[in-house]
């Protein structure tokens, strides 16, 4: 967490070293002081952080979790 910004990473080992553990970017959530909500983010394949559709705010951390997880449209988990 860094100036109202989270950070979630997949950790998984490097393709030619197991040994060597790497971390991927997978979701950013942003919280927005002035609305009191959370916005979220998914990386495309340009390493380019596009706002998650459709325009997610929620006021609970929670449920950015939630929508992570369940990932519907196929943004976090492919």
């Amino acid at each position: 967490y860094k100036n109202n910004v989270v950070e979630i990473f997949e950790i998984r080992p490097k393709w030619d070293d197991e040994k060597v553990m790497e971390n991927f970017p997978m979701a950013r959530a942003k919280y927005v002081k002035s609305k009191n909500i959370w916005r979220i983010y998914w990386m495309d394949s340009s390493e380019k952080w596009i706002q998650y559709k459709p325009n997610f705010e929620e006021q609970h951390f929670s449920k950015v979790i939630e929508v992570i997880k369940k990932d519907e449209h196929g943004c976090f988990w492919g």
